[in-house]
């Protein structure tokens, strides 16, 4: 195990002993930051553990792990966040203006070191609970800011104890500002096997005892070719120049060690596939002798069928299996009412039954085909969205006050539709110059993050005006500044 790039801050933990802190910036990926900076102290990369491949020389650890889970995406876990959203949770305050599962996964790519720490998505379950999965990693939280008897909390959970001890750990400390930082045991953050995991630690978080004879699970890295249980240790396909195939994939120039492996790569890579399907069509492939032609002998005349064989009736050919392999069905689980989606994982013709694996926990029943049905299309309906509010009513001739009123202060931290009607009411509809250009203040509605109100605004000069264009900022001293500065002197009143 090596050190960290940055040695640890020494600092108390609140909650652990001889912990020691590594403190990352605040910028929105500091949960990111943390698993690639675990990794990184064992030498390791996190975004390749992801099998998560780099597009770019400017991709760095945090864009590879965003991408990595947005693609577990899908319209499912997008009617999740929606929820959460009308429930009126503060983390989900960013799903107002995203309208479809593939404008969330977009978001999820963002960056908060690029774009800011108010326009990124900040670290949820799901973005946590997918890259452990991803990774085969369990994550120790120390929660500072929940109660007492739920502030250790394990994701994915305890359950499986024969998994818990050969998967690797990381233990996080999130602050009451919901800041994730690194933790540190002995210049140590990343545990390979539960063995590894402070004595202390695991009696904290309520982990079973360390089975000194389960072998940790290697990172990906560093496990050889695949090997069979049933034969001995297979030997890495070596490549020479005679073979059809290069030893290293031709669109990002990685070297693998088996045909099995580069195969897998191409296959989760568009660009790499492309690239191997270019190298075909451009490299000579070795010609092929045909063997010489053998002549055969006619095939004897069928034997006449007896009077009694041509008697006896023909056996009907077995039909086809109703519902082939891979098929999305709804199945009645235990022979009740209820139809459940499930796919289709085994038939059996003779005896007209199928094997099916419901889709809600994973579990697999056989069930005749009379109780199994296809699957009916789902049919999108089309939702008219409502009609934009009108522009809050300004006095004609009122002058811009450049400075903080009274009740400003407490409006702009009270997330209420009085509050924001009253600062939509004051910068609704104005413009400012930046240091890009030119924009104007949304007067429609405001954006709630990091405890404050935002202001929404979008570029003067834009020719399709799309909501992604909008732009926070931060209602302070510096915009009223940058909104005085465009206005005549007599349509701004100082204090």
């Amino acid at each position: 195990m090596g050190g960290h790039p940055k040695a640890a801050r020494k600092r108390k933990a609140p909650l652990l002993d001889d912990c020691a802190i590594v403190p990352l910036p605040q910028d929105g990926d500091c949960f990111y930051k943390c698993i690639a900076r675990a990794y990184a102290s064992a030498g390791l990369s996190a975004s390749d553990e992801a099998n998560e491949t780099k597009l770019n020389d400017k991709e760095n650890e945090v864009k590879r792990l965003r991408r990595c889970v947005s693609r577990r995406v899908d319209d499912g876990v997008f009617a999740q966040f929606a929820v959460a959203h009308q429930a009126g949770l503060d983390d989900y305050a960013f799903m107002r203006r995203l309208p479809d599962a593939a404008a969330l996964r977009v978001k999820l790519c963002v960056s908060g070191a690029e774009s800011g720490a108010t326009r990124c998505v900040w670290a949820n379950e799901f973005e946590i609970a997918t890259l452990c999965d991803v990774l085969e990693l369990t994550a120790l939280i120390v929660d500072e800011a929940a109660p007492e008897h739920s502030q250790f909390v394990v994701i994915p959970g305890r359950d499986d104890r024969r998994r818990l001890q050969r998967r690797c750990y990381v233990v996080l400390l999130r602050t009451e500002r919901a800041h994730y930082n690194l933790a540190a045991f002995d210049d140590r953050s990343l545990f390979e096997g539960l063995a590894q995991v402070p004595k202390h630690v695991r009696d904290t978080f309520g982990l079973p005892a360390a089975d000194r004879r389960a072998a940790p699970r290697a990172p990906r890295s560093r496990r050889g070719p695949p090997q069979s249980p049933r034969s001995p240790a297979l030997e890495p396909v070596p490549f020479s120049d005679n073979d059809a195939e290069p030893s290293a994939c031709p669109g990002c120039g990685r070297t693998f060690s088996s045909v099995r492996a580069r195969s897998a790569h191409q296959g989760q890579s568009p660009r790499c596939r492309q690239g191997a399907v270019a190298w075909r069509s451009t490299t000579a492939q070795p010609k092929v002798t045909p063997r010489k032609a053998t002549p055969r002998k006619p095939p004897a005349a069928p034997p006449a069928p007896s009077p009694v064989a041509a008697a006896r009736p023909k056996r009907a050919r077995r039909a086809a299996a109703p519902f082939p392999v891979d098929t999305l069905v709804e199945a009645r689980w235990r022979n009740g009412r209820v139809y459940y989606p499930a796919v289709v994982v085994a038939t059996v013709t003779g005896d007209k039954k199928v094997t099916v694996k419901y889709a809600d926990d994973g579990s697999t029943e056989t069930l005749p085909v009379n109780r199994v049905r296809e699957m009916a299309p789902r049919r999108r309906s089309v939702v008219t969205p409502p009609a934009l509010p009108a522009a809050p009513a300004r006095k004609p001739g009122a002058a811009f006050r450049a400075f903080e009123e009274r009740w400003e202060r407490r409006a702009s931290r009270k997330r209420s539709a009085a509050a924001e009607a009253q600062l939509l009411a004051k910068y609704g509809g104005r413009e400012f110059r930046d240091d890009d250009g030119a924009y104007v203040i949304c007067h429609d509605n405001l954006e709630w993050c990091g405890g404050e109100w935002t202001v929404l605004a979008r570029k003067k000069q834009a020719s399709k005006r799309t909501e992604e264009e909008y732009e926070g900022y931060v209602v302070n001293a510096q915009l009223r500044r940058m909104i005085a500065r465009v206005l005549p002197a007599g349509a701004v009143q100082r204090k």
